[in-house]
């Protein structure tokens, strides 16, 4: 059974958040495989950057958010989580980027506009592992999942497994 007090910390910090305008997430949501939370990821460049998603998708008209995850999810075994949300990546085509930071002022509207659409999402009792049998014995878990538009940044496992 769960430490009690544990789950009253983990409640506390999902409200603290959800406040301070975090998305709350599902666990069932989460690409298992791929490793991403899809609908932020995608989300997030068809509001910031509506343009490059449209040239991405015609470039790609079978599945194009397929191929985004896929291409994302290269792109950071290659350079790494926060090179790819710092400089994002380079399509045929297209430049994809992943993550909008503030701007120093609020001359630029689609600056403000494409910091806007970041989506910073919690998500509790994650199960990360693609191997892992809800009716067996492995399931490892992470008790909070912290997102920036669909990529994992931060987790905290539990405290007594």
């Amino acid at each position: 059974m769960a430490d009690t007090r544990e789950r009253v910390f983990q409640n506390d910090i999902l409200a603290a958040l959800e406040s301070q305008g975090w998305l709350v997430g599902k666990a069932s949501e989460y690409d298992k495989v791929n490793a991403v939370y899809p609908e932020d990821l995608i989300g997030y460049l068809k509001e910031a950057l509506p343009e490059r998603w449209d040239k991405f998708a015609k470039a790609n008209p079978q599945n194009p958010e397929k191929v985004l995850i896929q291409k994302t999810v290269r792109e950071l075994e290659k350079k790494g989580t926060l090179d790819v949300l710092r400089h994002g990546f380079k399509l045929p085509g297209v430049k994809v980027d992943l993550c909008s930071f503030k701007p120093d002022h609020g001359m630029n509207p689609d600056t403000e506009r494409r910091y806007t659409a970041n989506r910073l999402r919690v998500v509790e009792e994650v199960s990360y592992s693609p191997h892992a049998k809800p009716e067996g014995k492995y399931n490892p878990r992470l008790d909070l999942v912290l997102f920036v538009n669909g990529i994992p940044t931060t987790t905290s496992s539990p405290l007594n497994g």
